[in-house]
């Protein structure tokens, strides 16, 4: 074994896939679709799913239970992004989230 492989396999770090599902949950049709650009920027080959409310992103998620990322805000017209976060982190350990909340848009 070289030294090399040794060390790659005792400090594993958690990294963001090239490909792969990301679910974005957010009301505002100009700022989802800025993210879903960047997102597009950054991994190429990550398949992007878009929800404006709850409804849409659970519906999303019983037809797709396994994303690698999902972007959530957390004030949607029908509810806070909260449950839905504590529903797909129920569902998976290995998902990454980030929240945010679109202040000038309230």
């Amino acid at each position: 074994h070289s030294a090399g492989t040794q060390h790659g396999h005792r400090h594993r770090r958690r990294t963001m896939k090239a490909s792969g599902l990301a679910l974005i949950v957010e009301d505002h049709a100009e700022v989802s679709r800025w993210i879903s650009g960047l997102l597009q920027q950054v991994f190429p080959d990550l398949e992007l799913h878009t929800a404006a409310d709850l409804k849409t992103a659970r519906q999303l998620l019983a037809t797709h239970p396994v994303y690698e990322l999902a972007l959530v805000d957390l004030a949607l017209p029908d509810g806070s992004g909260i449950e839905l976060i504590q529903e797909m982190s129920a569902l998976q350990q290995a998902l990454q989230i980030i929240v945010f909340w679109n202040v000038m848009g309230s």
